[in-house]
């Protein structure tokens, strides 16, 4: 065997260590965390909310990623790797895509659906799941002998259009969340704003650690162990994020935070940051405050955090 070869099989030999630990991690975290959905669909009766569909596919995409490369990773039988692949790509995109549509949720109802912004989202979720499929519909694979897996031979064609376009996508839906709570002065010095503010600055320096160097190390175009070496953990790093970040909002409350959503609690009002001492005419970004219409966005907080 050439020092070529015995470094690309070193490589992989990495590149398989570095996925069993990132696909242990996310197995935890789902596991740890699966008293919240038991709460929500067994528990006791509470208001239905369709944004949780959007978290539990989330995870569950993902779930069937790490079950999907873990399969590769610890078989040494010839599989169809073109059936392989297209799983491969068709999860864990599927869980980045919800992972932006929790993201998209909260510009949309940060702006009271504003209709500019509403295309804007529309347009970027669609963007995102047509890259998808042509990202699956080019994908080849081979069963490589001696490193006893799927080799995706055209990974740069077929991951690159897709993460480039998630992270401007995921960074421009942050830009705007961001923009509409700043143009929201009002609702400084309230705790869900606050929470917002700071969820929506880390997940925009997530986006970029997680993302960016992905899409670095692709472009640079090296050799195709380091082309995966960052893309699962990068796409864990995103649904572990999206859905931790959605829990904290939905759990959120003044004085304290449940494990799961409370029968006991309310759901509040986003949209325009109002409170009782605030009036409605210092609202001025989006018009007139007559027309504004006040959005709900599925946050569970106690009556102390009342902001309408």
């Amino acid at each position: 065997m050439s020092d070529s070869e015995l470094s690309n099989a070193g490589d992989y030999a990495a590149l398989a260590n570095l996925q069993h630990v990132a696909c242990g991690l996310y197995i935890w975290e789902w596991v740890s965390n699966l008293d919240y959905e038991f709460q929500y669909f067994f528990g006791k009766p509470t208001r239905r909310r369709w944004t949780m569909w959007v978290y539990v596919l989330c995870r569950y995409f993902t779930l069937g990623f790490i079950i999907n490369l873990l399969i590769v990773l610890n078989t040494r039988l010839s599989l169809n790797c073109i059936a392989w692949i297209r799983f491969q790509l068709l999860l864990p995109y599927m869980g980045i895509l919800m992972a932006s549509f929790l993201i998209v949720i909260r510009a949309v109802a940060i702006w009271n659906r504003h209709r500019v912004v509403m295309v804007i989202a529309v347009t970027s979720l669609l963007a995102q799941l047509s890259i998808l499929i042509h990202s699956v519909a080019i994908a080849k694979a081979i069963w490589d002998v001696e490193t006893q897996t799927c080799v995706l031979i055209n990974n740069i064609p077929t991951s690159l259009p897709m993460l480039s376009a998630v992270f401007a996508i995921d960074a421009f839906q942050l830009l705007v969340t961001l923009v509409g709570l700043y143009v929201r002065r009002e609702g400084r010095g309230f705790g869900m704003w606050d929470l917002l503010w700071k969820q929506g600055l880390a997940w925009l320096a997530l986006a970029a650690a997680a993302e960016l160097p992905t899409v670095i190390i692709l472009t640079l175009n090296l050799n195709e162990a380091l082309h995966q070496l960052l893309q699962t953990p990068e796409v864990i790093i995103l649904a572990l994020a999206a859905t931790s970040m959605y829990r904290m909002l939905t759990c959120y409350s003044s004085a304290s935070c449940s494990d799961s959503p409370s029968q006991d609690s309310r759901t509040i009002e986003l949209g325009a940051f109002r409170a009782a001492d605030v009036r409605a005419s210092r609202t001025n970004c989006l018009g007139n405050a007559e027309h504004i219409r006040t959005v709900e966005i599925e946050i569970q907080v106690d009556r102390e955090a009342r902001l309408a």
